[in-house]
């Protein structure tokens, strides 16, 4: 009998698919078996820290992001991750910084700009976060295939007129 050590591509495609199908519980606990087998791997380690977050559970998704910081700080993905880490733990400066960062190293993470735009948000930068806002959508709001972003950053649009109170736009928003 022949044993098949699974690859690290392989252990992160059924990852992927338990967490496609529903299943993140089951998903989170693979993908934390596949950072032990292969502790290095930052494409295991952003998934891991991926299905984490999503999970809620802050404090084991930032240390899977400290490890990729130490493995790797000028990969896009790391930034971006760390950022989304750093805006759910309520840091939005940091968030902000490391939003940034990710822009600086892919100019085209438009995932990131939606996110840079929170961060602005919250931590009071209204105006960073309206032009943000108004240039993703101006950018992409003819383009379906970017629907869920668009989404997100009317969503995003209605936090900031709520924040803002501007009667008028909010009209907008309903009829957008």
């Amino acid at each position: 009998m022949t044993s098949t050590v699974a690859s690290e591509g392989e252990l992160g495609a059924k990852v992927e698919a338990l967490y496609r199908q529903g299943r993140a519980g089951k998903a989170c606990r693979k993908s934390k078996q596949a950072v032990e087998r292969f502790p290095s791997s930052k494409p295991l380690l952003y998934q891991h820290a991926e299905i984490t977050l999503s999970l809620g559970r802050l404090s084991e998704a930032k240390s899977v992001i400290k490890a990729l910081l130490r493995i790797d700080p000028d990969w896009a993905n790391t930034s971006y991750i760390a950022g989304v880490e750093a805006l759910l733990d309520k840091r939005p400066a940091e968030a902000r910084s490391y939003f940034e960062k990710t822009l600086r190293l892919n100019p085209c993470f438009y995932q990131a700009r939606k996110f840079l735009a929170d961060a602005c948000l919250d931590s009071g930068d209204l105006k960073a976060a309206g032009e943000i806002i108004e240039e993703e959508l101006s950018k992409h709001s003819s383009d379906p295939s970017m629907a869920n972003h668009i989404g997100g950053v009317v969503c995003s649009k209605a936090a900031l007129i709520a924040r803002t109170n501007q009667s008028d736009a909010r009209k907008e928003i309903v009829t957008w």
